[in-house]
């Protein structure tokens, strides 16, 4: 099991944009909704861009995650859980917790010699 995230006084979102300077687009506070998730579509649209990912330490509502199911470009969204959850799979910013051995069995100590 992922442990959670900790948890903050708030959450902050950051959008970037599909160009390579990862250009800031927007920032708020709390749970990123519809309204948030169009104005991005609507950055990419104007970059012509296919694809974008959209970061959040918070969470997305429901209506944000409907929404990008139904429109083109192809937009992933990225919570606090899924971003820790990714950080810890690619060893970003984190501390090992516990180191575990793994042991196989040694086929030559039941050989005579």
């Amino acid at each position: 099991m992922i442990p959670a995230p900790r948890q903050r006084a708030e959450a902050r979102s950051t959008i970037r944009s599909p160009c390579p300077s990862g250009q800031t687009v927007g920032r708020w506070d709390g749970t990123v909704g519809r309204p948030e998730i169009q104005k991005f579509v609507g950055a990419l649209l104007g970059k012509r861009a296919k694809k974008g990912v959209f970061l959040t330490t918070g969470t997305f509502s429901a209506d944000a995650r409907g929404y990008v199911n139904t429109i083109d470009p192809k937009v992933v969204l990225i919570d606090g859980q899924r971003l820790s959850e990714l950080m810890i799979d690619f060893g970003i910013g984190v501390t090992p917790a516990e180191t575990y051995q793994v042991n196989r069995l040694d086929q030559d100590y039941f050989e005579e010699g």
